[in-house]
């Protein structure tokens, strides 16, 4: 399909480089300094900082210790971006949504690979938190031990969005619309005369 074509061929180059910009400025303005602590920016007192942050794992830090750890995400990556071009290769004139949601998680997986081969890890930069004084705050630490959500970059935020359109359109829309293979049937019946 064009519009599908169309749709991966400009969103997943734009979201990409959104998110390798987005990291290059966070890693030319608040670099890290060795010994030092991980400098920040704080944007919402109590709730939001821009940081700089180096995740060697997947989400939460994830893998980040294991010694595969660059084999697994190669392997891991490369095969969703097998299973989301084939995929992608299936969908029909009534998957606009799917279309924009496989090229939106197609890109943040890009993203974060490109950092992975080029650093070996990924930056983060987006960190949401509560105070440790709040109601909640007490509760996440007492909980989790922490009231801080794990930072995070524009290539995740792709992945969720993507992901998030993905449940939407297979709880929401796959079973209200009319079937493909009724409507090829019904164009193949010539009309009376």
């Amino acid at each position: 399909m064009k519009y599908h074509r169309n749709v991966f061929l400009t969103l997943v180059p734009i979201l990409i480089l959104l998110d390798q910009w987005s990291k290059w400025l966070i890693r030319s303005k608040l670099p890290l300094e060795p010994g030092k602590r991980r400098p920040k920016v704080e944007v919402i007192e109590d709730f939001f900082n821009i940081v700089h942050a180096k995740n060697p794992g997947a989400a939460w830090g994830l893998f980040g210790d294991a010694e595969y750890r660059m084999a697994f995400f190669t392997v891991v990556t490369l095969l969703a971006f097998v299973l989301i071009l084939g995929y992608f290769r299936q969908l029909t004139v009534h998957d606009r949504l799917l279309a924009v949601s496989l090229s939106s998680v197609f890109a943040g997986a890009a993203g974060n690979f490109i950092d992975r081969l080029m650093f070996r890890e990924v930056t983060d930069f987006l960190q949401f938190y509560l105070p440790r004084d709040s109601t909640v705050g007490a509760f996440l630490i007492d909980k989790f031990n922490t009231s801080y959500w794990p930072a995070f970059n524009v290539a995740d935020i792709c992945i969720n969005v993507g992901v998030g359109l993905f449940i939407w359109h297979v709880l929401f829309i796959e079973g209200k619309r009319p079937s493909d293979l009724a409507e090829a049937a019904a164009e193949a019946v010539p009309a009376e005369a």
